[in-house]
């Protein structure tokens, strides 16, 4: 099949589901129209540490945004992106100094836009000083039972993550001690609120740390945003506390579209399920959690690898968006950052976040890179 002949089968598949499902109310069951929030995501290494986003906010502030969303700022394991986290109360010294990072959020509240912070609570780097104490006196250890151990008294990782050691949170001193820990962003440094990572990985080892957490970090401030990294079709995490989760199957990480666009694109090999047509797989996968206000839809994420539109193609991601933003609950779209701030960041890259009961499209996201015909 010719990529042409693909985009136009996309496209149709599109109308098709458009056309079938129905589209959700922009005003909310209270009657009040819920205003177009966006996010604008930075990774402050990509601009020059905390200092670089600052001398940007008003670019992005002019973009329409409401809020900024820092990659992982945590001390980590050297070259680590964010996630193997040696530190919870510390920086990373390569992106700036703790009143950097202050003014950085002071300078964002002057100009209304809120700050949120990506932390990752499920483990520690193996580097982390509870880890290296555990290595060095085993059992004996005071931080021994910090961490999740097998049978054999190994400690557990998921995936292929080998130097991320999941901590045990029956341990009420690691609850207390990571609740501490965002204790502080909130009070000595004002944030607005976390993605929570691995958040469906918590849940499945302890799911009363969640509403605990959540609730004892709303009464140091009130209307914290928390998003977890889990799906949405888990009634848990909103009856826990967050305000969003993933537009995920049940299976972490997978997107709930992927096998709609897998077939008509043949991303991947053909299961028995693909005899379906693909406009019947999207319509599905939306409906499966149409009207769900927490639903946190995207066509890209930090997880997803390559960019939508270098996979599928400008028409195709035109396609996709069009459809995403008509759809109920919140909005994410992944891409290089938008003039003017390619020319200071130019590998960084932003989302925009379309909250709950609003069909509505703003400037920004028509300026993205994603979704302009140039790229």
């Amino acid at each position: 099949m010719s990529g042409r002949l693909k985009q136009l089968l996309f496209a149709l598949c599109t109308l098709f589901v458009l056309i079938v499902l129905p589209i959700a109310p922009v005003v909310s069951a209270s009657s009040q129209t819920v205003p177009v929030t966006v996010i604008y995501g930075v990774i402050p290494a990509l601009c020059v540490g905390f200092k670089g986003v600052a001398q940007r906010l008003d670019d992005i502030s002019q973009l329409g945004a409401d809020a900024i969303w820092l990659s992982p700022v945590n001390e980590t394991s050297a070259g680590d992106f964010g996630y193997a986290i040696t530190d919870h109360y510390r920086v990373k010294k390569a992106l700036g100094s703790t009143n950097d990072l202050k003014s950085l959020i002071s300078e964002a509240h002057r100009r209304h836009l809120k700050v949120i912070f990506d932390v990752a609570l499920n483990h520690l780097s193996e580097e982390h000083i509870f880890y290296q104490d555990v290595l060095k006196n085993g059992s004996k250890s005071e931080y021994w039972d910090y961490f999740q151990h097998d049978k054999s008294g190994q400690v557990i990782y998921y995936f292929d993550w080998r130097n991320l050691k999941n901590l045990n949170f029956e341990n009420s001193s690691v609850r207390s001690y990571l609740i501490d820990a965002l204790k502080h962003w909130v009070q000595d440094f004002d944030v607005d609120g976390f993605r929570m990572d691995a958040a469906w990985a918590i849940k499945e080892r302890y799911p009363q740390f969640w509403p605990v957490c959540l609730n004892e970090l709303r009464t140091v401030k009130p209307g914290l945003f928390f998003l977890a990294e889990a799906s949405a079709l888990d009634p848990y995490y909103v009856r826990s506390g967050f305000n969003a989760a993933y537009d995920w199957t049940e299976k972490p990480g997978e997107w709930a579209w992927e096998e709609a666009f897998s077939q008509i694109f043949s991303q991947r090999p053909k299961k028995s399920s693909d005899s379906k047509p693909a406009a019947v797989l999207l319509k599905s996968a939306i409906e499966q959690n149409a009207n769900n206000a927490s639903q946190f839809r995207f066509i890209n994420n930090n997880d997803t690898g390559a960019r939508f539109s270098a996979k599928y193609g400008q028409p195709t991601t035109r396609a996709a968006a069009t459809l995403l933003n008509q759809l109920f609950g919140s909005k994410k779209v992944r891409c290089p950052a938008a003039p003017p701030l390619c020319q200071a960041c130019s590998k960084g890259f932003a989302y925009w976040l379309f909250p709950v009961n609003t069909c509505k499209f703003t400037a920004a996201p028509l300026g993205c890179q994603d979704l302009c015909p140039a790229g």
